[in-house]
């Protein structure tokens, strides 16, 4: 037992001694921990929802503990801009869809939107026609498709070295300050916008930015606009035993690639030209 109790007083110690280091220092702010654990149990099992929930009550540059580890959680664009452009600093960034998650998500939210989907298949009817299949030339034409290591102060805030920079991209997608009804499934807005997603702009920010943005971007976009042009362009789709798309599940459930909770199950109708 004695080794127990030797332990537990070394981990007393050294959460004290963290403590003390930085009480003279203006962290940013964030919510109280708990010894040991820290923040790690406020995190739940969707922890880009529960982040995003307390960066509302503390702020777009938010402290945390996750055990012995620092972080600052990012959950605005400009505040982005600031660790990952100015700052350049070390950056562990949640919510980078994988290409099948994203075609997932896709295909569910046109299901969900009929009007969305219509409007799809009508572009994919006038560049590709109906008497074959999209290739990948067609891609570019589609226009409706394509729709820390050191100690640092930012914005007056004390980063400490070592930290873990999350950045909450989910987040950041949503923020109402830089989109319109940002929780809704709207392909126009990014037609109607100057907005890239390639990590110049920081209010959508899917891949990264800067030198350690995703290298697969490229790929990635291919094969998400590639496979979703197919299935809207040769399909009508359909949900099972007279389902409404108003009841379709979209939960999702936590990951690097934020997946959907439940499988996307839906019937093809084939529409081209036999």
């Amino acid at each position: 037992m004695a080794w127990i109790w030797t332990a537990l007083a070394l981990i007393a110690i050294v959460f004290l001694f963290n403590m003390m280091k930085n009480k003279h220092k203006r962290l940013p702010p964030g919510p109280r921990g708990i010894p040991i654990l820290d923040n790690m149990h406020m995190l739940g099992n969707l922890p880009h929802r529960a982040l995003h929930a307390l960066a509302k009550k503390y702020g777009p540059i938010m402290y945390m503990r996750l055990g012995f580890v620092p972080a600052i959680v990012v959950s605005s664009p400009q505040a982005a801009e600031q660790f990952l452009k100015t700052h350049d600093l070390d950056m562990m960034a949640g919510s980078m869809d994988t290409s099948s998650s994203s075609i997932d998500w896709a295909v569910a939210e046109l299901i969900r939107h009929p009007r969305v989907m219509k409007k799809l298949q009508s572009e994919l009817e006038k560049v590709v026609g109906m008497e074959r299949m999209v290739e990948e030339s067609d891609l570019e034409s589609l226009e409706y498709l394509n729709m820390s290591m050191e100690d640092c102060t930012v914005n007056g805030f004390y980063i400490p070295k070592k930290s873990s920079i999350i950045v909450n991209a989910w987040a950041i997608g949503r923020d109402p300050d830089s989109w319109t009804n940002a929780d809704e499934f709207l392909p126009e807005r990014f037609i109607e916008g100057d907005i890239d997603f390639r990590g110049k702009h920081f209010q959508y920010i899917p891949f990264g930015s800067g030198r350690r943005g995703c290298p697969g971007m490229q790929l990635g976009l291919t094969v998400v606009r590639f496979v979703v042009a197919q299935l809207v362009h040769c399909f009508d789709w359909e949900l099972p035993d007279g389902m409404l798309p108003s009841e379709l599940d979209m939960t999702e459930e936590f990951g690097l690639a934020i997946p959907r909770a439940k499988h996307l199950v839906a019937i093809p109708t084939y529409r081209l030209c036999q």
